[in-house]
């Protein structure tokens, strides 16, 4: 039976140290990976503070200043619009003088007001036309889903909206009837995400008015999703980007957590990716990390210190997993000495059959034919006497 010398052992308690210490950085590693996952989405807070928090804290907090930089919005800053003084145009411009130019880019010139009449002029408005309506263009490399729009009108004349209509691209995102309007601060969801690289807003009929003081187009930053962006994604891969409406990643959930938009956390008792993973043997029964199943304060009595405390104290499973290795290195050099020597054998063995067969050739060719040549030419050449006998006849 195979066994390992002194020297062997050696190696293999040098083996088993590396499992021992692999596993426990693959641990720390999965925890590393928790900070970073739950931290790889982008800060747009306004001080290097907050952002040192996030996202820990929020950015802005109920009855503070507001803590966003331009263009950002939500109490993490996780939500832009991506309408900011993009190019716009409409159907027609307003004028009322040379001083007074109510142009398309207005609406999404940052001041958001419902003050038509605020000065400076901050809102853009048609003339009175057929089928007035506004377009502006998103400039994004990459088309996005469209799901919730904010626009700010106009605090009278309401019924000049009515039949208001929003389109993503060439589809309808919402529209109200030909005798109702929006309200003069109007946050429109979507009947469905609609992907385009345009807005537009319009009011279908003859003699209308179009008038839009600010638009905002809102989407989730990268790791945000949700109608208001207000769900932070938990995807197995740190540069997955969940779906910014469902949450659905690509790579699956993170440790800890499972179902469609990798929100619901693990069950008590169970860790890791998809919860197949139980819990160890914590102390006082709490239950273990759900990401990386680490027992916060340590392992009831019994079993060992080693993170998940699924070890019982006394026994040492890195030991037979390396003798098992061990073994098989060994099984795998023995078999490759013997397979090499019955290799090397076969070889002998033919090189000799070669040699021998070289041999039998020559004798066949060289001294078997001559010798039988010879003793035919002295059997026909000279009689056979016998030599008594041929004397006693001479005498």
């Amino acid at each position: 039976m195979l066994s390992c010398t002194d020297s062997v052992l050696g190696k293999c308690e040098a083996l088993t140290f590396e499992v021992s210490v692999m596993g426990r950085f693959l641990i720390g590693l999965l925890v590393g990976c928790v900070i970073v996952t739950l931290a790889d989405s982008e800060c747009h807070c306004t001080t290097t503070t907050a952002c040192v928090v996030f996202p820990s804290t929020p950015c802005s907090q109920v009855g503070r200043p507001d803590r966003c930089q331009e263009g950002w919005f939500g109490p993490y800053c996780q939500k832009q619009n991506i309408a900011l003084r993009r190019t716009c145009i409409q159907s027609s411009t307003y004028t009322y003088g040379p001083a007074y130019i109510y142009g398309a880019g207005l609406a999404v010139d940052g001041r958001a007001t419902t003050n038509a009449s605020s000065m400076p002029l901050t809102c853009a408005h048609t003339e009175q036309e057929t089928d007035p309506n506004w377009t502006v263009n998103l400039n994004t490399s990459v088309p996005e889903k469209i799901l919730h729009i904010r626009m700010y009108l106009r605090d009278n004349l309401l019924e000049r909206s009515n039949g208001m209509e929003l389109l993503v691209g060439s589809k309808m995102c919402y529209n109200w009837s030909s005798t109702e309007h929006p309200p003069p601060l109007a946050n429109v969801t979507c009947r469905q995400p609609l992907t385009g690289t345009t807005v537009t807003i319009r009011i279908p009929g003859p003699r209308k008015f179009l008038t839009l003081c600010e638009v905002q187009i809102f989407v989730c930053s990268d790791g945000w999703f949700s109608e208001d962006c207000d769900k932070q994604c938990r995807c197995l891969s740190s540069t997955d980007v969940c779906d910014k409406i469902t949450g659905h990643c690509s790579s699956g959930c993170f440790p800890g957590y499972i179902g469609s938009d990798c929100q619901t956390t693990c069950p008590n008792g169970l860790y890791g990716v998809n919860c197949s993973t139980q819990c160890g043997n914590c102390l006082d029964d709490v239950i273990c990390d759900k990401s990386n199943g680490t027992c916060p304060g340590g392992c009831a009595a019994g079993w060992q210190s080693d993170t998940t405390c699924l070890q019982e104290e006394g026994s040492n499973w890195g030991i037979p997993v390396a003798a098992v290795l061990c073994m098989l290195l060994i099984f795998t050099v023995i078999g490759g000495a013997i397979y090499i020597r019955r290799l090397m054998k076969q070889l002998e063995s033919l090189k000799s059959k070669m040699s021998e067969q070289h041999y039998v050739n020559l004798d066949e060719k060289t001294k078997v034919q001559a010798t039988e040549s010879t003793y035919e030419h002295i059997d026909n050449a000279t009689p056979y006497y016998n030599t008594v006998d041929h004397v006693q006849d001479e005498t």
